[in-house]
């Protein structure tokens, strides 16, 4: 039977693919190919609105369910905030450090541990089952049709049931599953740290697509009909599901870092010699490439028009995704910890403190505001010429309208316009209000100033 392609899948229901799309892309080494659009406008300055202590460093990225955001540390420490009402609800410990990032099901979390063992929690903290595995755990791990599929050292790929931990299918390849796993219309691929890729069927039935016969970075993405995967000799290959072959190959000066994201037939993707790097998708030319002040191993995060890169040393940068431009950043105290995380309205970064071992879980959303300034301080006389200045944050291509106001009467002195100034010639002494209100497609913020205008004094 033919499964549905995403893109019909989308078509039927985009709001459940969507979040089962985002979901994964946090939890998994499976990143999302589109840049999330309908969450919230991310602009630059950001503002720290909530800050959680963790229990050191946090291993892997953070998963969200509904409104609620699960992290899970080095020392194996599990922790579940609510991130709308911005408090810790629960904590876990598990018997040892954790071999696997956190996985995501629909009322669940699983995750692996160095003393072979599977784990599910309950999204309230309670183990439902634990199952101890016949080989340690080796490689990514993705939920895929309601499966749990994970790699172990033995160069397997086992299908579970996440809810009982039952053994589906199990299938081996020729050496440890390397790139993550990659879901299409056709089944599951797996790429093996020798560069042999397959194909597993929703059965488990294993199908050889084509031999690299290079060794393979732990890093890749798909997107469509095309698998992006880096290599040990710092290449960058595009490898055509169509044709099942490399279409393309790119030698750069580093060797990829982290995932790449694709987005609108560009690949970003960042290297090891801290440099970022869009790609066209169909045949590897560089269009732009940007250096960054760090290196960075984490994963890529697109936000509209914006890609995100968070570098180890700090800060998190925001560039534009057509020009590479730097549109903002972040600086924080400490190191940076995982990737980012998109949440609704917000960002969460997690900084880590090696001197103290203190780690923070740190919730971000844009800086908005609006300062109305006057060119001349109030008062002023008669006849001056007074020119009042908005100065908007956070705005995407903000308009502005000014207004005067006097007791109960309101004026608008200068319609709408892409224009932040106004000058005023006072006709009249008094009291005045000098008012701003400054919006742009999905926001609007006021501002006033009171003003005094006296009449000039006489010898």
């Amino acid at each position: 039977m033919k499964l549905p392609t995403w893109r019909a899948l989308l078509k039927k229901d985009s709001t459940t693919v969507y979040f089962l799309l985002l979901s994964f892309s946090l939890l998994l080494p499976w990143p999302t190919a589109r840049p999330a659009e309908h969450l919230f406008e991310l602009t630059f300055p950001l503002q720290e609105v909530a800050r959680f202590s963790t229990s050191g460093r946090l291993f892997g990225p953070a998963v969200v369910s509904q409104n609620f955001i699960f992290t899970l540390s080095e020392s194996g420490v599990i922790t579940s905030y609510d991130f709308q009402e911005k408090r810790v609800i629960w904590l876990h410990e598990l018997s040892t450090s954790p071999q696997t990032n956190l996985l995501l099901s629909r009322d669940h979390l699983l995750v692996g541990d160095k003393e072979q063992n599977l784990i599910a929690l309950s999204l309230e903290g309670k183990v439902i089952w634990q199952k101890k595995l016949e080989k340690p755990l080796s490689g990514p791990a993705i939920l895929w049709q309601e499966k749990l599929i994970l790699a172990t050292c033995d160069n397997a790929v086992l299908s579970l049931d996440p809810n009982t931990a039952r053994i589906f299918w199990q299938v081996s390849l020729d050496s440890p599953v390397q790139a993550p796993f990659f879901v299409n219309d056709r089944g599951l691929v797996a790429v093996s740290a020798q560069g042999k890729i397959y194909l597993i069927s929703p059965h488990g039935r294993l199908t050889p697509l084509d031999n690299l016969n290079r060794a393979i970075r732990p890093y890749g993405v798909v997107s469509n009909d095309w698998l992006i995967l880096g290599t040990e000799d710092k290449a960058i290959l595009g490898w055509s599901m169509k044709k099942k072959k490399v279409a393309w190959s790119v030698r750069l000066a580093g060797h990829l870092a982290s995932n790449p994201v694709v987005i609108k037939k560009k690949v970003y993707l960042m290297a090891t010699n801290a440099v970022l790097y869009c790609l066209s998708l169909r045949g590897g030319d560089i269009h732009w490439w940007r250096p960054l002040p760090a290196r960075s191993g984490f994963d890529l995060l697109a936000v509209q028009d914006l890609i995100l890169v968070a570098t180890t040393n700090s800060p998190l940068i925001g560039f534009d995704l057509k020009t590479g431009k730097e549109v903002g950043r972040l600086e924080v105290e400490g190191e940076i910890a995982s990737s980012p995380v998109l949440l609704p309205g917000m960002i969460a970064l997690s900084t880590y403190q090696s001197t103290s071992d203190v780690g923070d879980l740190l919730l971000l959303e844009p800086e908005v505001s609006v300062t109305l300034l006057p060119s001349l301080p109030s008062p002023q006389k008669l006849g001056e010429e007074i020119s009042f200045t908005a100065v908007a944050t956070g705005f995407s291509r903000p308009r502005f309208e000014f207004s005067i106001i006097q007791g109960e009467k309101q004026l608008v002195v200068q319609k709408e316009t892409e224009k932040n100034t106004w000058t005023w010639f006072p006709s009249a002494e008094g009291n005045y209000v000098i008012s701003v209100r400054v919006r742009d497609e999905k926001k609007s913020r006021e501002a006033s100033l009171p003003f005094q205008i006296i009449k000039e004094e006489t010898e």
